[in-house]
């Protein structure tokens, strides 16, 4: 009876491969791995899972940060363009300096540009042609007379609108009293009448 119920009291005592269920294993076992822990120590290639990347690769970079240092090419996204560009012209403000022919998008128009002309203020003054919109009439023109005024003096034919009657007119009437002399039918409207006309005729009278 004792013989029999051995095998049940505990494992044999010689197996050199015995593992141990809970817990760490055999003295025995050379490459032996723990069930809940850290993994193998003598793996080479062995990476922690999260942490700092592998600081032997050399062409991984930082996701977020500043750009690589040695790309020639790259730009940063936002700030002054690039200052080695000859042709930069600036988005607001000055044109880049070694810009011939720079443009300012608000201010004065370009200095060297001939035929550009003020848009407000006085009008080209090497136009010729171009007299003034508002103020006097150019003085030039012989045959513009003033809207208001006087009537021009070397103007035979017109006469006042308003007054006396042309003084040289040798049959002029007195607005209130007696005939000229030289006048042989002459009347008044309401003043003095026509000095060359023979012939007019009151209208009251």
């Amino acid at each position: 009876m004792d013989k029999t119920w051995r095998p049940w009291n505990g494992a044999a005592s010689h197996s050199i491969q015995q593992q141990s269920l809970f817990g760490q294993p055999g003295s025995h076992s050379r490459q032996p791995q723990s069930l809940f822990g850290q993994a193998a120590t003598h793996s080479r290639h062995q990476q922690p899972l999260f942490g700092q990347l592998a600081s032997h690769s050399r062409h991984l970079k930082s996701l977020f940060g500043q750009l690589t240092s040695h790309s020639r090419q790259l730009q940063p996204l936002f700030g002054q363009l690039a200052t080695h560009s000859r042709h930069q012209q600036s988005l607001f403000g000055q044109p880049g300096s070694h810009s011939r022919q720079p443009q300012s998008l608000f201010g004065q128009a370009a200095t060297h540009s001939r035929q550009l002309q003020p848009l407000f203020g006085q009008l080209a003054s090497h136009s010729r042609h171009l007299k003034s919109l508002f103020g006097q009439l150019t003085s030039h023109s012989r045959q513009l007379q003033p809207l208001f005024g006087q009537l021009t003096s070397h103007s035979r034919q017109l006469q006042p609108l308003f007054g006396q009657l042309a003084s040289h007119s040798r049959h002029q009437q007195p607005l209130f009293g007696q005939p000229g002399s030289h006048s042989r039918q002459p009347q008044s409207l309401f003043g003095q009448a026509a000095t060359h006309s023979r012939q007019q005729q009151s209208l009251f009278g």
